[in-house]
């Protein structure tokens, strides 16, 4: 057998191709180059082809390249190696060599040809040969090739080495992930023996980034695999959008995610994600105007540079209300902090999964304790129980700031009805404080005062003049004289406009918090003016102080509810009947309602707790199905005494409630009220709890375990 003809390549076409003279002169072409770099490597010393191509094999993976010695010319460069795990070669060496030769240009290739393809004597083993052609365009690009070149190509042959390595490593199944990054810290050790310029540390630093790498690509092409099993066993489950679904998910996943957690932990995280966002699918189907949000948490083992470490797994998913709001790692970072103080995120590990389509969006995230400690069994609950409320809360609505302008007419009728109630020498300057507008780190307040001006006093002009605050503003101050009391004092009217940093006000659900806003206003004002008299706030001073008691008196158990507590104080309606219950009686309200959300309704229609303490009576009713709180408010609505009842209703996440608290010293009037709650109820508990094929749906998917 003639030497030239060991490096002969099969013709292998797809059956049925038809034939084509082109792709013969293609194929000899390839052989051509492949005698070539046989002569330049010593392969056709040989007489036998056993010792020929196992010299070859290796040899390789084999760089060659050619630099003419002048301009006009063509720079050839080529790579040759088994298919095995080199898969990417071809594009990989082609941007390299575009943009790595000469640093800073982006160089065109004028010839780009490959082919993956089997030697006609060695029939087990596939092989893959690239050869791109540039064109230097001046002697001073050529000078560059001369001298990048052969730098360049020794590192593509260490880096190409590196990566078959890795990828062998990383796909054997018989040693473990430690053993794994063991050998390959070894093995690259003694690959950049001689390249001096790279440190120890950017050594190491490459080998595991480069080991995550190839890790994260062989459990991609495992995935459909792993999950077949799951799509046999329950395919009313599992339907067949379920690989489309995951091919989107592995895009959306952080860097050296997937090689740092092991194919079952992979596998957890994204059939979860399937099955919470099947659930809220459900559920939507059921009630689409309500917020519905699931959890799953689990606690794996991820690995990093130190070994593997234990991480708690929060997988979650909840439906978009509005398209307004907005919820990311930085939310879902806080609400965990307030449930578990000193609790840290495990970098790199958010992502999540939202389809404008659907209105679902699908979070999952690690954290990790002090020096990777586990968590124990009471910690899990709590953050299972507690979390659903948290990130209930912190979704964040954006909105758009409101264009308006002051309204004159508006201040002037102000100004009059000011001016009115100063009918002594004695009185107190009258103030009225408004929200006028919103910007994206400010809020404004319009304020109108009106005052006398003693001989004693300072001028109002000079006092807001001379106004320094750390954190408010006073803008567009207008002062006039109104009259005089007692044809002797001036009556000097002041509007302006009061600033304040939204950041200050905002609530843990993003909300600006008004009340303490305004109250910050009247703050500055008493401190410049003394005693002044709140004209427009009477009423909210004393829901403000009714509130701040009944937080106070709650703030031992709830103390992590603030917003909860504020959320359910203003659904008080009348709304004047917030400032009448003793803040006693509130609490107890409260607890009942917190009490109400903290419930199983898994196999229950609704909750009815009631609680006496004479001369008031509270009653809380909870269902996950809103229908029942409409049709207790429409029958307590036609009783006769219905004014003199105080409601509190609310939809929290699944969970709807009506409430109703009523001071009533006549037991017949309890007596009548009872009854008609009674009654609506009485029907609903005799009916079977028939849930909807929705709700079958969705309670058979979330009790799945993986």
């Amino acid at each position: 057998m003639k030497k030239s003809h060991f490096f002969s390549i099969e013709r292998t076409l797809p059956q049925g191709t038809p034939v084509d003279k082109s792709l013969d002169q293609y194929y000899a072409s390839i052989e051509n180059i492949l005698n070539e770099v046989a002569k330049k490597n010593g392969l056709h010393e040989f007489d036998n082809k056993e010792d020929a191509f196992a010299f070859f094999n290796h040899k390789l993976p084999l760089f060659d390249w050619s630099v003419p010695n002048s301009v006009p010319g063509y720079v050839t460069i080529s790579a040759l190696t088994t298919t095995t795990y080199s898969h990417g070669l071809g594009r990989f060496l082609t941007d390299i060599c575009s943009k790595s030769i000469i640093p800073g240009r982006l160089l065109p290739v004028a010839v780009l040809r490959c082919l993956n393809f089997k030697f006609v004597h060695i029939e087990k083993k596939r092989y893959f040969i690239t050869e791109l052609i540039i064109e230097p365009k001046n002697e001073e690009e050529l000078a560059l090739f001369k001298k990048h070149l052969p730098k360049l190509m020794s590192d593509l042959r260490v880096n190409l080495r590196s990566v078959e390595y890795t990828r062998q490593i990383v796909s054997s199944n018989s040693i473990s992930t430690d053993e794994k990054h063991q050998k390959l810290k070894i093995n690259f050790a003694n690959l950049f023996c001689n390249h001096d310029d790279l440190s120890q540390n950017d050594l190491f630093g490459q080998i595991y980034n480069l080991y995550l790498s190839a890790s994260a690509e062989e459990k991609a092409v495992q995935l459909p695999n792993q999950l077949k099993p799951y799509t046999e066993k329950r395919p009313r489950v599992f339907r067949p959008d379920l690989f489309s679904e995951f091919r989107s998910l592995i895009n959306s996943v952080p860097p050296n995610f997937l090689g740092e957690r092991s194919l079952k932990h992979t596998t957890r995280i994204f059939t979860y994600f399937y099955i919470l966002k099947a659930v809220i699918t459900h559920l939507i189907k059921e009630a689409p105007d309500t917020r519905h949000l699931y959890i799953k948490i689990f606690q794996p083992q991820v690995v990093t540079s130190n070994g593997k470490q234990s991480v708690l797994a929060i997988a979650l998913s909840f439906n978009i209300l509005q398209h307004n709001e907005f919820f990311d790692d930085r939310h879902i970072c806080l609400a965990i902090a307030a449930i578990i103080p000193g609790i840290e995120v495990l970098k790199g590990s958010f992502f999540y999964q939202e389809n404008s389509s659907d209105k679902i969006q699908t979070v999952y995230i690690e954290i990790k304790k002090d020096k990777y400690k586990r968590f124990t069994l009471d910690e899990i609950k709590q953050i299972k129980r507690a979390l659903p409320r948290e990130v209930h809360t912190r979704v964040e609505e954006v909105y758009r700031p409101i264009f308006t302008y002051r309204n004159e007419e508006e201040i002037m009728r102000r100004i009059i009805e000011l001016s009115n109630e100063l009918k002594y020498v004695h009185d107190i300057p009258q103030v009225t404080i408004n929200y006028q507008k919103q910007s994206r780190n400010e809020i404004f307040f319009s304020v109108t005062v009106l005052r006398l001006q003693k001989p004693d006093s300072l001028p109002l002009r000079d006092i807001l003049s001379s106004f320094k605050d750390p954190v408010a503003k006073i803008k567009n101050f207008d002062i006039k004289t109104v009259g005089l009391l007692r044809r002797k004092y001036p009556k000097v009217a002041a509007s302006f406009d009061v600033r304040l940093p939204t950041e200050l006000f905002t609530r843990k659900d993003y909300t600006i918090d008004f009340f303490k806003g305004r109250k910050k206003v009247l703050t500055i004002l008493e401190q410049m003016l003394g005693e002044v008299r709140d004209y427009n706030g009477g009423m909210i001073a004393k829901q403000r102080e009714v509130l701040s008691l009944t937080k106070e008196l709650l703030k031992e158990k709830y103390l992590q509810n603030e917003c909860l507590i504020e959320n359910f104080f203003h659904g008080l309606t009348p709304i004047y009947m917030q400032s009448i219950f003793p803040p006693e009686i509130i609490k107890k309200f409260f607890i009942l309602f917190n009490k109400s959300l903290e419930l199983d309704y898994r196999d229950v229609p609704f909750s009815l707790m009631v609680e006496r303490d004479h001369p008031y009576s509270m009653y809380m009713i909870a269902s996950p199905n809103p229908k029942i709180k409409e049709e207790i408010l429409k029958a307590v609505e036609e009783l006769p005494f219905f004014s003199d009842i105080a409601t509190s209703s609310h939809n929290f996440y699944d969970i709807s409630t009506i409430g109703f608290l009523i001071t009533a010293p006549n037991p017949a009037t309890i007596k009548e009220l009872d009854k008609v709650i009674y009654i609506v109820l009485s029907d609903k508990k005799k009916k079977k709890v028939d849930r909807s094929d929705h709700l079958r749906e969705a309670a058979m998917l979330s009790q799945i375990s993986i």
